[in-house]
């Protein structure tokens, strides 16, 4: 759903010296990703080089976490939101990782399913030393299959399935140790730290983009969309009208614990 003109945008970007900065801008909501986000998401990252940028940086400017995951109201509001959720999932994941340019995250504090798809997405990754990293899907008694098609481009089928299937939260150093994180700043001065530290990414950001082509190659593009599209069937008939139920279930707990 679109937000009125009143309300304020939850995706902003800006163009800076060679970068596209994209900011979370829902904090209140620990910067959640409706549909309608991870679409704005796709679309600036997408824009990007037309406007002349050579670095996409993603950040949560302000905020103490830097995304908790997906908007589990939209998904528990039935069939539509469901549909809404995986066109914003497949939107963002094939603009991020097909992006010619270098993708730089920055996040504090919480990256959690949605958000450590950002993180598993990026090329590289700057973290506080505060940062929480892991899908926990699975205590919704939810498999987040799609998660699981990225995270084969980071690391192996087994410890994607034992991420993915024990809902695991890694701190920095672990997330820094399996290849998430490329730097750990202090979460005291983390916004002043990043700063300087996207510069010296943006300084570089042409190298890095041959560097992203290496790894591409070695990879094979093919063989990612080929994971994607294999589970993706698996991911519709996990995100049917029970997963709907399990959601709005839990956000129904949720509401009755915090009362």
């Amino acid at each position: 759903m679109a937000p009125s003109p009143n309300e304020p945008a939850l995706i902003q970007f800006s163009d800076e010296s060679g970068v596209r900065h994209v900011h979370l801008m829902r904090p209140d909501k620990q910067n959640a990703l409706t549909s309608a986000m991870m679409k704005d998401i796709a679309a600036a990252a997408l824009g990007a080089a037309a406007a002349g940028n050579t670095l996409l940086a993603i950040s949560a400017p302000g905020a103490r976490n830097f995304c908790a995951g997906a908007d589990l109201v939209e998904f528990s509001s039935g069939d539509a939101g469901l549909a809404a959720q995986e066109e914003g999932l497949d939107a963002l994941i094939h603009a991020l990782h097909d992006l010619a340019l270098p993708v730089l995250v920055l996040a504090r504090g919480k990256a959690l399913g949605a958000g450590s798809l950002l993180v598993t997405l990026a090329d590289h990754t700057l973290a506080a030393d505060d940062l929480a990293f892991g899908f926990p899907e699975i205590q919704l008694k939810l498999y987040p299959v799609l998660m699981h098609a990225v995270l084969l481009g980071r690391i192996s089928n087994a410890q994607a399935q034992q991420l993915c299937g024990s809902g695991r939260i890694l701190n920095a150093e672990q997330a820094q140790a399996m290849g998430f994180v490329s730097e750990i700043l202090p979460s005291a001065s983390f916004e002043s730290a990043a700063v300087r530290r996207v510069a010296h990414y943006a300084a570089r950001a042409r190298a890095l983009a041959i560097g992203k082509r290496a790894a591409r190659a070695v990879q094979g593009a093919e063989v990612f969309r080929r994971n994607l599209g294999l589970l993706e069937t698996l991911g519709k008939e996990m995100m049917g009208s029970s997963a709907a139920r399990a959601i709005k279930e839990f956000l129904e707990q949720k509401g009755r614990t915090s009362n």
